[in-house]
């Protein structure tokens, strides 16, 4: 079920992927490059908001259990448990920190190793 799970937000994350990943994505050939780094930031920050806020319904998606963690409801559970379970939100913001952090290190990693070019 964890690896349904994961593939199922991965899958989710696509767009926050090729957004990364595609450099052509991340600049622009109009405009300033100080407004092309703005906007491209700001579009990152919001797939990025995105992705963390539809989580839990991906996760619902890829495995369900019936009567607890459905698609419908699963926003409304997932703020049940971060509401019942204080420890647990700031645990599970820095495992989230912790894999966005590992995540863009690996990126940087790979980004010298193979260089864009154009």
């Amino acid at each position: 079920m964890l690896l349904r799970t994961w593939a199922a937000v991965v899958l989710g994350c696509l767009p926050l992927l090729a957004l990364l990943l595609v450099p052509q994505l991340m600049r622009s050939r109009a405009g300033s490059e100080t407004a092309a780094d703005a906007s491209a930031v700001l579009a990152l920050f919001l797939v990025l908001a995105a992705a963390v806020a539809l989580a839990p319904v991906m996760s619902a998606l890829a495995a369900p259990v019936e009567g607890v963690w459905q698609p419908r409801t699963a926003l409304r559970s997932a703020r049940r448990v971060w509401r019942t379970r204080p420890g647990s939100p700031g645990s599970r913001s820095a495992c989230f920190a912790l894999v966005y952090v590992t995540g863009q290190v690996v990126g940087y990693a790979l980004g010298e190793a193979v260089p864009y070019v154009a």
